[in-house]
C-alpha cells in the first residue's frame, strides 16, 4: 500500500512541477485531426509495444505520423514483448525517449503497454524509461495508449451491455496501476462507436470516481498544464460527473456532459462551451431505440434538446435481460450547437439499470426495445 501510494504521488508532484500535455485519445485517429498541430515540428518517439503485431504497427504509425504533414520526425522505439523486462531500464531505449521532443503510445492491448512499462511487471512501478516519457511536454495514445494513461485504469472486453452486467457479477479484468499520464479519472475508448456508456456507468459507480471520460473515436481530450481540458477532433467526450451529487447507488444516476470539439473544462471544473456555439432546441421528439447504447449518443443529444424533461428507454439484453436508460433534463442542463453537427450539453441525469420480474413489461413476443414518454 505504501510503494503504491508513492508510486502515484511521485507522477503527480512530477506533473505539478512541469509544463505538460496528456492526451488520451479514442482510438482509429486520423492524420486530419487537429490534435497533430501539438506535435508539429517535434522529434516524437512512439511505442507500439500495446500491438498483437507491434513491428507492424511501427510502420502504420510512422506513416501516420508523416501524413499529418506537420514537419514531424517520427522515431520507433523498438520496446514490446520479451523486450520489456530490460528495455526499461536500457539506457539506449531511454535515451531514445530523452532525446525526444514529444511521446505518441499507439493501440492494442493497455495490459501490454503497462506491463511493458512496468519493466515486464503487472503492478504498477518508476522505470527510467517511463520516468523519461513523464518529462515529455507533450504525450498522447490513442486507443489502448489513451485508455492506460489515468491514475487507474480499466480493462474490459465485450459490448456496452455485457460488460455492464460484467462488472456487476465481477467477471471483470481491472488493473489498478494506470501510467498516471491523466490525472482527472477513469478513461474509456471507441466510446460511442462500441456502446461503451454502460460499462464505464458502472466502474464510475464502483470505483467512486469524481469524474469519468468516455472518448470517441478520433477524438482527443487534451489535458494542459493548469489542468483544464479541450476536446477536439470529429467526435465527443461523454462526462459523468460525480463531484457535486455522489454515485452512492446505481439507481440514483449520475450528471452527464457530452462535449464536442473546442469545447472545454477549465482548471476548476467549470465547463465552457466553445464561443461559436449556440443554444439549441428542437421540437422533434427523440425516436425510440432498438440499441440504447449503440444510439445512446444521438438520443441523449436529443433528450437535451427537446422540450419534455424525462425520457425512459427499455431494451433487451441477451434473451431475458432487460435494461432501462432513463435520461433526465434539470433546470440547468444546456445545450450547444456549432457547424457540422457538433452537438454538446451539460447537466442531464442519467440513470442505467437492470430491471427485474413484472418491471421489465417487455415479453418475448415484443419487436423489440421501445421508448417511453413521461410528462413531468
Amino acid at each position: 500500500m505504501i510503494k503504491k501510494s508513492l508510486f502515484v504521488l511521485f507522477f503527480l508532484y512530477v506533473f505539478a512541477q512541469c509544463s505538460k500535455i496528456r492526451i488520451p485519445i479514442g482510438g482509429h485517429l486520423t492524420y486530419t485531426n487537429p490534435l497533430f498541430e501539438l506535435y508539429a515540428n517535434k522529434t516524437v518517439a512512439f511505442i507500439t509495444a500495446a500491438g498483437v503485431t507491434p513491428e507492424e504497427d511501427a510502420v502504420t504509425i510512422k506513416e501516420l505520423l508523416l501524413q499529418a504533414n506537420k514537419n514531424i520526425k517520427p522515431k520507433w522505439v523498438p520496446i514490446y514483448g520479451r523486450l520489456c523486462k530490460n528495455g526499461a531500464f536500457d539506457p539506449k531505449i531511454v535515451n531514445m525517449v530523452k532525446s525526444a521532443d514529444a511521446v505518441y503510445i499507439s493501440g492494442g492491448q493497455s495490459g501490454n503497454v503497462l506491463r511493458c512499462l512496468f519493466g515486464d511487471q503487472d503492478v504498477g512501478r518508476r522505470t527510467p524509461l517511463l520516468d523519461a516519457i513523464h518529462e515529455k511536454e507533450v504525450v498522447g495514445g490513442s486507443s489502448a495508449g489513451g485508455m492506460s494513461q489515468p491514475v487507474n485504469d480499466i480493462i474490459i472486453t465485450g459490448q456496452s451491455a455485457e460488460s455492464y452486467y460484467a462488472v456487476l457479477e465481477k467477471n471483470l479484468y481491472h488493473r489498478k496501476d494506470g501510467l498516471q499520464f491523466f490525472t482527472h479519472g477513469l478513461a474509456d475508448v471507441h466510446f460511442a462507436e462500441r456502446g461503451r456508456q454502460g460499462r464505464l456507468y458502472v466502474l464510475a459507480f464502483q470505483t467512486q470516481s469524481k469524474l469519468s471520460f468516455g472518448i470517441d473515436e478520433d477524438t482527443g481530450l487534451i489535458q494542459y498544464e493548469d489542468g483544464s481540458l479541450k476536446v477536439t477532433g470529429k467526435g465527443g467526450v461523454l462526462i459523468y460527473d460525480a463531484r457535486v451529487q455522489n454515485m452512492t447507488t446505481l439507481e440514483g444516476g449520475v450528471i452527464t456532459h457530452f462535449l464536442t470539439k473546442d469545447d472545454r473544462m477549465d482548471s476548476k471544473g467549470k465547463i465552457i462551451f466553445a464561443d461559436y456555439k449556440k443554444i439549441c432546441t428542437s421540437q422533434k421528439e427523440p425516436e425510440s431505440s432498438g440499441d440504447i447504447f449503440t444510439d445512446f449518443r444521438d438520443r441523449s443529444i436529443k433528450v437535451s434538446q427537446y422540450s419534455a424533461p424525462h425520457y425512459v428507454y427499455k431494451g433487451h439484453v441477451g434473451k431475458s435481460r432487460v435494461v432501462e436508460v432513463t435520461m433526465n433534463k434539470l433546470p440547468n442542463t444546456r445545450t450547444a450547437c456549432g457547424e457540422n453537427g457538433f452537438a454538446s450539453f451539460e447537466n442531464l441525469l442519467v440513470t442505467v439499470k437492470e430491471l427485474r420480474g413484472n418491471d421489465q413489461n417487455i415479453v418475448a413476443s415484443d419487436p423489440g426495445p421501445r421508448l417511453y414518454h413521461l410528462d413531468y
